[in-house]
């Protein structure tokens, strides 16, 4: 599946079109995606699961370079909204 396609579909009805919120650990490489969190407003985070998270912890990132990084996230594509998705390894499937 290709980047454009893969964003284009994600369920994203955030404060700008594809953008979602990833902690800066994720962002720069030093962690993986260990929790996903799709709130109810449509806002999604692809977070570190170490926390904690603040404004100086976050970014916001286009959802095509998340699905690059990991692309097992996008398992989560039907994650209801309010729900939230962790795995403890790297090596398990998808958060």
């Amino acid at each position: 599946m290709g980047r454009a396609y893969g964003a284009t579909i994600w369920p994203t009805t955030g404060p700008a079109n594809n953008l979602v919120f990833v902690s800066s650990s994720v962002q720069e490489g030093r962690e993986p995606i260990r929790l996903v969190m799709h709130f109810d407003d449509g806002d999604w985070s692809f977070l570190d699961g170490i926390g904690p998270y603040d404004s100086d912890s976050m970014v916001l990132l286009h959802l095509e370079h998340v699905l690059e990084r990991d692309p097992i996230v996008f398992d989560l594509i039907d994650l209801p909204a309010g729900f939230e998705a962790y795995r403890n390894a790297v090596d398990q499937p998808s958060p």
